[in-house]
């Protein structure tokens, strides 16, 4: 039998599990339906294994359920219990016998001591189910091997120690990660070109990892598709992989200034995954959630993603997938657009049925794309945008019955209501034709030269 990839605890898989259903809890009890593709990115609490690996566990013993009609998480009352009461001793078992070849209890408190000294939790562990696991790599100096990949944490200043009475070897503190940390693996070796770090995003197609250049010493980001597969099993690995070269090699294409840039990919590997520029500024996800956006640094916002998905559309590129979490920010507040595309690899050449997915954020989806067989188009990204234009003003997804922007926001002028209204039309044929078009009625409106003229891009010198 071969090795496992890593271990855990008993302890800290069970705190782990506990922490999945109770997330998942959470927001069922909020009214949200939380579809399958979407449950890892509900997590908060950093998982020593990769989420599908719990998903397979609940699912198994019965502690959530799925609603085929929209491949939304339900937990049963057996899930309900752990949440509210805590692991029985039947979960208990049921645990020690799924996860018997991750589980090193011997390990608990040499895990425990590097937590205390380092301060930080652990990285995400790479590996899981039936994938062979990556070969051993000689840990590195302070750091820990992990069947492919060094994990490392960043040391904290210490006073100098004093002698202890039980004489327990020191433990030494780790390496600056910033100089040594996870070396990619590419087939079956070590791709010596990256390091790789934590996790700095996930959602239903794959996980982004904070990562580094390892001779031009650049910060870069490495996003990783590996779920695809557990979560739809109707998916043929040789079309993801086809239409995996063919986004990545799209979106490399697209050279814009409010576009993230895509530098190198790897599709023959057991997760493809391909490296993009590093944005250190955040995205429009997290920037909403701080409170009400000034209007200036609204538009401003709004206009450079316009001018993106202007560029994408010329060269005949469909996003698909518009959100605030695709819209990320450079260190001086400039947006880039991230992910065009990326919701074809849900997409089946063939001609055998298949249940029918939805791919992208239900809040953000054009009523077209909702339908049967619907597909993204120029105008599902116009609705989309339409979409966040809203949400950037007034702080709020916008409903069926919503009131306008600028009844929301006192501070907008009626202006903007028709550009939201005309970009969010049920019937496509009924909105802006392009991007042009919607660019022509804004400066339409604001003929002041505050926001430049069209064809003129503001970009921010500094964050605001």
């Amino acid at each position: 039998m071969a090795e496992a990839a890593h271990t855990v605890t008993t302890k800290q898989l069970r705190e782990e599990i506990r922490g999945v259903l109770s997330a998942l809890y959470a927001a069922a009890k909020a009214g949200n339906r939380t579809r399958l593709s979407e449950a890892g990115s509900l997590i908060k609490i950093p998982l020593s294994l990769d989420f599908v690996d719990y998903f397979k566990f609940l699912r198994r013993y019965n502690y959530v359920a799925i609603d085929r009609t929209d491949q939304s998480l339900e937990l049963t009352n057996e899930g309900k219990s752990i949440v509210d009461q805590g692991p029985d001793d039947e979960f208990n078992k049921d645990m020690s016998q799924h996860f018997a070849r991750f589980i090193n209890d011997e390990q608990e408190e040499q895990l425990i001591d590097l937590s205390e000294d380092t301060g930080e939790q652990k990285l995400p562990i790479e590996g899981s189910g039936e994938e062979a696991p990556f070969p051993p790599v000689a840990p590195a100096s302070g750091g820990t091997a992990r069947s492919g990949w060094v994990e490392q944490k960043e040391a904290k200043p210490e006073a100098k120690p004093e002698a202890r009475a039980d004489s327990r070897p020191e433990v030494k503190a780790a390496a600056d990660p910033r100089k040594e940390g996870v070396p990619y693996p590419m087939g079956g070796k070590t791709e010596p070109k990256y390091v790789r770090y934590e996790a700095i995003g996930s959602g239903g197609i794959g996980t982004v990892y904070r990562a580094r250049h390892s001779s031009l010493a650049l910060d870069l980001a490495i996003k990783e598709i590996k779920d695809l597969f557990s979560y739809f099993n109707f998916l043929q690995r040789s079309e993801v992989v086809k239409h995996f070269r063919e986004v990545v090699g799209q979106m490399a294409l697209l050279n814009h200034p409010l576009i993230v840039r895509v530098l190198d990919q790897n599709a023959d590997v057991a997760h493809p995954f391909f490296v993009m520029e590093m944005l250190p500024g955040g995205n429009l996800r997290q920037l909403i959630a701080k409170g009400p956006i000034p209007v200036e640094r609204a538009l401003i916002c709004f206009l450079q993603i316009c001018y993106a998905l202007q560029a994408a559309h010329q060269a005949s590129v469909i996003h698909g997938n518009l959100k605030p979490e695709n819209i990320l920010f450079d260190a001086q507040g400039n947006v880039r657009v991230a992910d065009f595309g990326m919701t074809r690899l849900l997409q089946t050449d063939s001609d055998r049925p298949v249940p029918q997915v939805v791919t992208g954020t239900l809040g953000y989806l054009s009523p077209e794309q909702m339908r049967p067989g619907g597909q993204p188009s120029l105008l599902s990204d116009i609705y989309s945008l339409g979409i966040m234009f809203y949400e950037m003003l007034t702080g709020n997804l916008p409903g069926r019955r919503s009131p306008l922007p600028s009844e929301v926001n006192k501070e907008l002028t009626k202006d903007l209501d028709t550009l939201f209204d005309k970009m969010t039309r049920d019937r496509p044929e009924e909105r802006y034709p392009d991007v042009g078009a919607v660019l022509t009625d804004f400066y339409n409106f604001h003929k002041d030269g505050r926001y430049l003229k069209s064809g003129r891009i503001i970009l921010l010198a500094a964050a605001p």
